[in-house]
């Protein structure tokens, strides 16, 4: 099973800084760091990448609880972390960090603006630092994004990100769609794609990119990862914050688990 730690290790520094990236990195009992990436705009008005998780700065900052769109980019990375000595990073400095590990990396897109940034930035991460595409995962709550970054980067992982649910069928469901609007499908109307969707529901055409799939560890079954092996996708579960958690997954057999606090969760 895949231990990829959620934000880094944090457990030495806070969440999404520079040392619990390195830390995760540099333990040799994880596999891959899940991070969190937010564009925001720079003193010139262009867009950078930063690694943050929250749309506020009240939590890992101690600033006044605004948007983090409310301040440049210069200003945000002036900002210590978690009352630390911690800065918030850029997505280019994780990747280079990255070089030479071999380790997943999967990057949570947080705002909508990020797609074409990200892909430049990979593209960019790919020949200077050597960085394999199979080792980057891109995970969303919106196919719509994951579908564009197939065709900016069609050798990157995609995976679908989801909450607390049960849902009849949602591995094909959401295979078709992304298969069907990287088609030249893609510019026709919603509802015409919905009923071509439709009819073909018991299908599965062929996709080569790396399909993995993020689900709350509450709402995995048996039944699920059965399905999801029928469509080979890979289950990655997050929500590991205890002990009890980590055990269900690896009873479950999923592919990879997003933990919270390793130590704690794998005792």
């Amino acid at each position: 099973m895949t231990i990829i730690a959620h934000r880094g290790l944090t457990e030495y520094a806070p969440e999404n800084s520079i040392s619990a990236i390195q830390a995760a990195i540099q333990n040799p009992s994880i596999q891959g760091i899940e991070i969190d990436v937010q564009a925001v705009k720079d003193v010139y008005g262009d867009y950078q990448l930063i690694v943050f998780h929250d749309k506020r700065l009240g939590r890992m900052t101690q600033y006044k609880n605004i948007s983090i769109q409310k301040l440049s980019f210069e200003e945000l990375r002036a900002l210590p972390l978690d009352d630390s000595f911690e800065y918030i990073p850029t997505l280019k400095e994780i990747l280079y960090l990255m070089q030479g590990s071999h380790k997943y990396l999967i990057i949570d897109l947080k705002s909508f603006n990020t797609e074409h940034l990200v892909a430049n930035e990979l593209k960019e991460a790919f020949h200077e630092y050597g960085i394999d595409p199979h080792q980057c995962i891109i995970s969303s709550f919106f196919i719509s994004q994951l579908v564009l970054i197939h065709k900016l980067l069609p050798t990157v992982g995609l995976a679908p990100l989801r909450g607390l649910f049960h849902l009849p069928l949602i591995f094909r469901k959401i295979l078709q769609w992304i298969r069907l609007i990287i088609t030249p499908l893609k510019n026709q109307p919603a509802h015409i794609i919905y009923r071509i969707l439709q009819s073909i529901e018991n299908s599965i055409l062929t996709l080569q990119t790396p399909i993995y799939i993020h689900l709350h560890i509450n709402s995995i079954t048996s039944k699920i990862i059965l399905d999801a092996q029928q469509t080979d996708m890979k289950v990655i579960a997050w929500g590991i914050e205890r002990e009890k958690d980590y055990r269900k997954a690896e009873r479950l057999g999923v592919f990879g688990v997003i933990v919270d606090d390793i130590y704690d969760s794998m005792r």
